[in-house]
């Protein structure tokens, strides 16, 4: 941490499909004396696809969608503009999975106090957004391209089809059903929950001015959690893939999440590599000040949450992902993880194993 400019990490490891251990090391901001603990609120970027991915599963249980209908049945509030030089049908399976085709823009995030765009305006792409109007640029099906455009779309899907907030349709379907009580979506959240907020961090350890970023495209990279109750959601999704009686998911639908393309190492809204001796599943998240990773091991449970307040916290992260391979030498035995250990410490992570995030998601 101290190498690297990380001020603080929130640590939660899974043993056995349980939270060994939960702790907070470092501070909230650079130089600063309050300490990072269990409970402090992270903002945690693209690990919101995971949540995202969840929750289309249980309106498909009920069946209020289908991963492989035409999202245009489903769309009341916008629509993609057809493209002939990109034919095909969209699907909610293909935006969740990155294979929609749709053109990669920059998700500028905004200061607090700033004005925030709507879900419609980076859609339309109308002021205060720059970016231009959300189209197609590949046929859909054909290309596993990560671009935060997808969640874009498939938020606005979710909002027609329950004519619910994405935030309150997230509360209901996965927050509260899961206990997640300091977890929330609502951009509001890190002023409001009356908990510690971890502040973002350049690469240099320069907090970011403001403290953290807000954005309109919650399912792509709205959520604040805790490293307990990001934990609390992978074991959740480890009981859904195993078929654990009360899981929120029908196992059979929940192995939907594992199911992509051969060599993405991507499913529907999960990393997935089942190139080891278990199956390791997760997501990772690096909105600008933060880097995070959630992942486990499917059938023994060993896996961990790892919350960092700074763009360099890859490293601490990478540091992790060894340390406990050395405790478990099970865990991360797949590919993904064997290519990032080969690498120095620092070095960038392998394409497949980096937090399903581009660009666009560091403005």
């Amino acid at each position: 941490m101290a190498e690297r400019h990380v001020p603080g990490v929130a640590l939660a490891v899974l043993r056995d499909g349980a939270v060994a251990e939960l702790r907070g090391h470092g501070t909230l901001e650079a130089g600063g004396g309050d300490p990072v603990t269990e409970r402090t609120l992270f903002q945690v970027g693209s690990i919101s696809k995971h949540l995202t991915a969840f929750a289309v599963l249980r309106l498909v249980h009920q069946g209020l969608i289908d991963l492989d209908a035409d999202i245009d049945g489903y769309l009341t509030s916008w629509h993609l503009a057809d493209d002939p030089a990109a034919p095909g049908t969209v699907t909610v399976r293909t935006l969740l999975g990155h294979r929609a085709g749709l053109a990669r823009h920059r998700s500028v995030g905004f200061r607090p106090g700033e004005q925030l765009p709507t879900l419609l305006d980076l859609l339309e792409g109308r002021p205060p957004v720059t970016t231009p109007r959300v189209r197609r640029e590949l046929p859909p099906g054909e290309v596993f391209r990560k671009s935060s455009t997808h969640y874009w779309v498939l938020q606005q899907v979710l909002e027609d089809v329950t004519g619910e907030p994405f935030e309150t349709l997230m509360r209901r379907l996965v927050l509260d059903p899961l206990g997640l009580a300091d977890t929330s979506f609502d951009q509001e959240h890190p002023r409001t929950a009356g908990l510690p907020v971890a502040l973002g961090h350049d690469a240099h350890g320069t907090p970011l001015v403001g403290g953290w970023r807000e954005r309109a495209h919650l399912a792509a990279a709205g959520l604040w959690t805790t490293a307990g109750d990001a934990a609390r959601f992978v074991l959740a999704v480890r009981d859904a893939l195993l078929g654990a009686p009360g899981a929120l998911v029908p196992q059979a639908l929940a192995r939907e999440l594992l199911a992509g393309e051969t060599g993405t190492f991507y499913g529907l809204g999960t990393i997935v590599d089942d190139t080891g001796d278990d199956l390791e599943f997760g997501h990772g998240g690096e909105p600008s000040g933060y880097w995070n990773m959630a992942i486990s091991r499917m059938h023994g449970g060993t896996g961990f949450v790892a919350l960092t307040n700074a763009d360099s916290g890859k490293a601490v992260v990478k540091y992790l992902t060894a340390e406990l391979g050395r405790r478990d030498a099970t865990f991360g035995s797949g590919r993904l993880a064997a290519d990032w250990r080969r690498e120095d410490p620092a070095g960038a992570l392998p394409a497949v194993l980096a937090p399903v995030v581009t660009d666009e998601e560091r403005a």
